[in-house]
């Protein structure tokens, strides 16, 4: 937690704008950019690393469009683990494959085309394909399916509003008008 917590520090004269964070327009954060280089700075190793947890993501068939999930409101729409995981091993890859000082600039305002004068597909699609190379168990394809094939924070229904309709339906089951 504290190697994570940290990066965002260390990030900060990389980061644009009042909020010195990646971002377009000074304004809004790019999310997918400040939490993935954060995860990527941490370098989890519960029972996988990110790379292996994202392959066996991939390999599950759960991860959602990297290239979308990138853009300014996609980690929003993506279940927190799988984003933060995906957008870590992403952010990692790119340091341990193009270098740290490139990896910075791009961080910046998420111009990565500028950067590495390559369209972000391109380089999503050359990460997928070397995730295709790590080699998982059965096991641990289930074990990320488990962990991550969750709702996001946005497609969940709101715990308030269930208690209120079991509080309606036990109303109506009291009163015979059901």
């Amino acid at each position: 937690m504290l190697a994570h917590e940290m990066a965002h520090l260390f990030l900060r004269d990389d980061g644009y704008g009042p909020l010195k964070l990646a971002s377009r327009n000074g304004l809004v954060p790019l999310m997918a950019l400040v939490e993935g280089s954060a995860t990527a700075a941490a370098r989890e190793g519960d029972e996988l690393d990110v790379h292996a947890w994202s392959a066996a993501i991939h390999d599950a068939g759960l991860g959602d469009d990297l290239t979308q999930l990138l853009g300014p409101a996609g980690f929003w729409g993506t279940y927190s683990r799988l984003a933060y995981t995906l957008t870590g091993s992403f952010s990692l890859w790119l340091i341990e494959t193009r270098g740290a000082a490139d990896y910075r600039r791009a961080y910046r305002r998420g111009d990565f085309e500028g950067v590495y004068g390559e369209p972000l597909s391109d380089l999503v699609a050359a990460w997928t394909s070397w995730l295709d190379t790590i080699v998982l168990t059965d096991e641990q394809i289930e074990a990320a399916r488990f962990r991550f094939d969750r709702p996001s924070l946005f497609g969940r229904t709101c715990a308030r509003s269930i208690a209120t309709r079991m509080d309606e339906a036990e109303g109506f089951l009291a009163r015979g008008r059901i």
